[in-house]
């Protein structure tokens, strides 16, 4: 057995994946997009092709069957290469690049983000956030690892968006009295965040109606716990991640809130997938007497 399938039999048996890099050379490296080794060739092929999917953005111009390598040179080409003149651009335009990190990769999940930048008159960003099961390399929905429901996971982020945006928006009414602040940005994250000057507490799109003439107030999704798509989570050790935040203007982003939000696993109703937050994750096995390192 060669050295790298070892290592994945290794890193398999103890309930995590090898992740690594497609690796590329020039122009293509503007595009990092992870792989995966399994001991289970078919699950990782399984989320391979779809991590090469969601990074090259179903492109139409790339050869799907082509190798990973190949895709991506092709993205490059598409992106940043003028055949008229026969130079790489600086920049490019549309889907000009992706980086990725990994969250979790133990007890057999695997949870990534995947960033992917475009390129026109504005840089551009939105990242992707995917877990898979690696025994069957099967992508995850939120209601695969945890019982709550729709009503209580959105509750909770309701209720954590809420003391979020009231904290920013205290801070933001008291900054321009000390000169910290430029009161039309105040103005503008009031309106973004639905702060109510009248009771001086944020109030959600679908609580009370706001008076005549007052500015609107955001709206907070359901995570969508039965819903078909795959919804806006991810994996850490410790918590579960969920993500909420109005839009801002990008030239106005001073009073912007964090999008994420953790809730402790302890304080969810999990899943058996998630069965060894109560306990840890498994210890990796004993290696075997071949595996034993030489003295």
């Amino acid at each position: 057995m060669g050295g790298v399938e070892a290592r994945a039999q290794q890193a398999t048996a103890s309930g995590r994946a090898m992740v690594y890099q497609v690796p590329v050379r020039g122009e293509a490296t503007r595009f990092q997009v992870p792989q995966v080794r399994l001991a289970n060739t078919a699950a990782a092929r399984r989320i391979n092709r779809l991590l090469l999917r969601v990074a090259l953005d179903n492109w139409t111009d790339i050869d799907s069957s082509a190798s990973p390598q190949r895709q991506l040179y092709q993205a490059a080409r598409v992106c940043c290469y003028d055949p008229e003149t026969r130079l790489w651009a600086a920049a490019g335009g549309g889907l000009t690049g992706s980086e990725y990190a990994v969250l979790l990769n133990q007890a057999g999940l695997l949870s990534l983000s995947l960033t992917r930048q475009y390129t026109g008159a504005h840089h551009t960003f939105d990242t992707q956030l995917l877990t898979f099961d690696l025994r069957t390399g099967r992508r995850l929905k939120l209601r695969d690892l945890v019982a709550n429901t729709p009503a209580q996971l959105t509750r909770r982020l309701r209720g954590a968006a809420r003391r979020r945006f009231q904290e920013i928006m205290e801070k933001a009414i008291a900054a321009p009295q000390n000169g910290r602040a430029d009161s039309a940005e105040v103005v503008y994250a009031a309106e973004r965040l639905g702060w109510d000057q009248a009771t001086r507490c944020i109030r959600f799109a679908d609580e009370t109606p706001p008076p005549s003439g007052t500015a609107s107030i955001p709206d907070l999704p359901d995570p969508g716990l039965y819903g078909e798509t795959y919804e806006n989570f991810s994996l850490t050790p410790n918590a579960l991640l969920l993500f909420y935040s109005p839009e801002f203007h990008r030239l106005q982003q001073s009073y912007a809130p964090d999008d994420t939000y953790r809730f402790p696993y302890r304080t969810l109703q999990v899943r058996p997938l998630l069965a060894w937050t109560r306990k840890g994750p498994p210890a990796a096995p004993k290696p075997t007497p071949a595996q034993q390192p030489k003295r």
